[in-house]
């Protein structure tokens, strides 16, 4: 369909005696097309179709007129867009600026002006002096933007309404003050045009007549055409701003002398707190930091990240500005809500120059933000040699500590920079500070792989023994990240790979937790005792057991790792696999040989330890390798106790088919069958009296199971039991 409507186009056009005129036909047909699809499909569907047309229009149309059929139909894009905001007029007056006497005509979709020329008076039909077009800019509009005083001046006198406004609410006016034609701007205001009309992004014509500036100083600037005609230069537009900001903001020193002799408020504020200050700060125009230090602005206003205009000035680098506004007496000390001040983001940012004039001004250098930081910690952490070394050489406390009591050395070999650890080494830093938790610089470079910072330190005699509060070396923590590279470099500098943390801990303990395959082979592969024990008697094949991390159990069985070993409670890896249900790891140790029958402090067997979890799979695969279903524990309890107080149907049911004695009794003479009735689970005590169970019999205290289910309200059982 597009490409037939667009071929029929074609045809007409090249039949056509007026291009112009056939322009301006089809864009009437494309708008009614696109309107009438907009009514049946989705918006998306829609600018499909219309990136479609102008496709084929483009294939098709190799004529000079092709950019103003693309051109329209851009613009009729915006025109179907509701919401009109700043980026949107931003893209509307781009349009606009393409606009000349030559091509006026077709930016209007009407044959109004097909016979303009350049140097000719344009053509207009009386009865069409208020015609729209796809932007409901009307001829006015056109006239004001290209400061044609003499067609806006027969306009009006044949009835062109100066009030009129377009898709952006934006009146002649309003276009006549964004250009600066002062001459236009006088003629609509003699004829009626309303000075304050406010356009959908709340700008009146005196805003954006703040925004222009001229080339010329001897011409009457437009705003003094407004501001003469009784403009309010107070007002605000919707991003809180007022003329006053804008010309600030566009470095128009001269609008900004003219509203400050006028009498302007200096002290509004937009919607992110800012003063004029602030914006001339940002621009770093100083002929209006100027003309506002002359006005006696407030210097020290904040916005609302409580940023002074001194700090904006140093964001931006702009020196000549940080100057003045020093020169005025601006405190230079005032901080961020984070604590930063002016000279912490130039050295954070590497503004040598910026940190030079700052420190020239007498700042302190020695200010801290609030996690503690100076600027050489900014500095320092984000690798600015030369700042680092102005600010050593302005003698800088180069130990000062954060909050965590972290050195610039700290953040430099945290973050991998190696040039600005030699930089601070070599200026005679403390290279065995601390922070806090007792880290070095080579803990900070070993735990995020920075090898270049660990061989440097290393070779400056930094203790590569040396141990954090918890009792870590650089190893364990190169270990803990699984970074392998920066292992084999620690045990190449010979540190102790049997080195212990205040738990007893090994680098192969935390790698076997960890299950890193590869980590553990190279430590074994350098001859790591691997029946090394930690302070509650855990071996690494507990710790890979208990985390189901099978290639490493399989790893550490391969290498005689003893597998009966147990820890201070008495339990075997096998224990620990199977309490946690970690079903490949105990297949694993079962196929090894591990003794299935071990017992811990409790005399507690691994079978017994996966039925209290109803672990079904560990349990049947524990039976299945002959474990004993009729073990006993220090209270007398059988895995079936266990299962049965604690729910756990279907391991009940397997231990029963593997012939567990039902009626055994604990210590206290109860039976599987007490456990369940006292807890309430009725299934459990229905698959034991299908099984058989002896419902009457007694526990110590001559209680039967019945007594336990109507002591603890168990209806349900109770009507099983009685």
């Amino acid at each position: 369909m597009i490409g037939s409507i667009c071929k029929c186009f074609v045809k007409f056009y090249q039949k056509s005696s007026t291009s112009r005129r056939a322009l301006t036909l089809f864009m009437n047909f494309y708008q009614s097309v696109s309107i009438t699809l907009r009514e049946r499909i989705d918006q998306q569907r829609e600018a499909g179709i219309l990136e479609k047309v102008k496709r084929e229009l483009k294939t098709q149309l190799l004529i000079h007129d092709n950019d103003d059929i693309l051109h329209l139909a851009k613009l009729y894009q915006i025109q179907q867009r509701l919401d009109i905001h700043d980026d949107l007029l931003d893209e509307m007056h781009e349009s606009l600026d393409q606009v000349t006497k030559d091509n006026v005509h077709n930016f209007f979709g009407h044959p109004l002006f097909s016979s303009l020329k350049a140097d000719e008076d344009w053509d207009i039909d009386r009865s069409d002096v208020n015609i729209r077009d796809i932007l409901d800019c009307t001829p006015l509009h056109y006239a004001a933007w290209l400061g044609d005083e003499k067609n806006a001046r027969c306009l009006l006198y044949d009835g062109a309404k100066p009030t009129s406004i377009d898709l952006a609410e934006w009146t002649p006016l309003h276009y006549a003050a964004k250009k600066g034609m002062a001459a236009v701007a006088r003629t609509l205001l003699e004829h009626g045009a309303d000075i304050e009309t406010r356009g959908r992004n709340g700008m009146r014509p005196l805003h954006c007549a703040a925004q222009f500036k001229s080339d010329n100083d001897n011409d009457e600037h437009v705003a003094s055409v407004l501001v003469r005609a009784g403009a309010n230069m107070d007002y605000q537009d919707s991003s809180q701003r007022n003329p006053l900001h804008w010309a600030a903001y566009c470095g128009n020193g001269r609008v900004v002398d003219l509203l400050l002799k006028r009498g302007a408020y200096t002290g509004a504020r937009d919607d992110y707190g800012r003063t004029v200050l602030h914006l001339a700060a940002i621009t770093g125009d100083t002929e209006t930091v100027k003309l506002l230090l002359e006005g006696k602005v407030n210097t020290a206003a904040v916005d609302q990240d409580e940023a002074t205009s001194l700090y904006l000035a140093v964001q931006k680098d702009h020196h000549a500005v940080v100057r003045l506004l020093l020169e005025s007496g601006v405190d230079k000390e005032a901080k961020l809500n984070d604590g930063r001040t002016a000279l912490h983001w130039a050295a954070e940012y590497g503004r040598k120059a910026m940190v030079r004039l700052l420190l020239e001004e007498g700042v302190n250098m020695e200010a801290k933000h609030n996690y503690g930081w100076t600027a050489l910690h900014w500095a320092a952490q984000n690798g600015h040699e030369a700042v680092v070394q102005l600010l050593l050489d302005s003698d800088i406390d180069k130990e000062a500590e954060d909050r965590d009591g972290r050195t610039a050395l700290h953040l430099a070999a945290q973050n991998g920079r190696e040039a600005m650890v030699r930089i601070l080494l070599e200026s005679g830093v403390d290279k065995k500070a601390k922070h806090n938790y007792g880290r070095t610089a080579l803990h900070w470079a070993a735990e995020y792989g920075h090898k270049a910072v660990v061989r440097l330190l290393l070779e400056r005699g930094l203790d590569k023994e040396a141990k954090h509060r918890e009792g870590r070396t650089a190893l364990h923590w190169a270990v803990q990240n699984g970074d392998e590279a920066m292992v084999r470099l620690l045990l190449e500098c010979g540190v102790d790979k049997e080195s212990t943390d205040r738990y007893g801990r090994t680098a192969l303990h935390w790698t076997a937790e960890n299950g890193d395959e590869e980590m553990v082979r190279l430590l074994l592969e350098c001859g790591v005792n691997r029946e090394a024990k930690h302070n509650y008697r855990r071996t690494a094949l507990h710790w890979a057991a208990e985390h189901g991390h099978e290639a490493v159990v399989r790893l550490l069985l391969e290498s005689g790792v003893d597998k009966e070993a147990k820890h201070n409670y008495g339990r075997t890896a096998l224990h620990l696999a199977a309490q946690d249900g970690r079903e490949v790891v105990v297949r694993l140790l079962l196929e090894s040989g591990i003794d299935t029958e071990a017992q811990d402090r409790d005399r507690r067997t691994a079978l017994s330890l996966a039925a209290q979890n109803g672990y079904e799979v560990v349990v049947r695969l524990l039976l299945e390798s002959g474990a004993d279903n009729k073990s006993k524990d220090g209270d007398w309890r059988t895995a079936l106790h266990w299962a049965a107080e604690n729910d756990h149907k279907a391991v009940v049911r397997l231990l029963l088919e593997g012939g567990v004695d039902k009626e055994a009794k604990d210590r206290h003479g109860r039976t599987a069958q007490h456990f369940a009735a006292q807890n309430g689970h009725e299934a459990i005590v229905r698959l034991l009296l299908e099984r058989g169970a002896d419902k009457e019999a007694e526990d110590h205290d001559w209680r039967t199971a019945l007594h336990l289910a109507a002591q603890n309200g168990h209806e349900g059982v109770v009507r099983l039991l009685a």
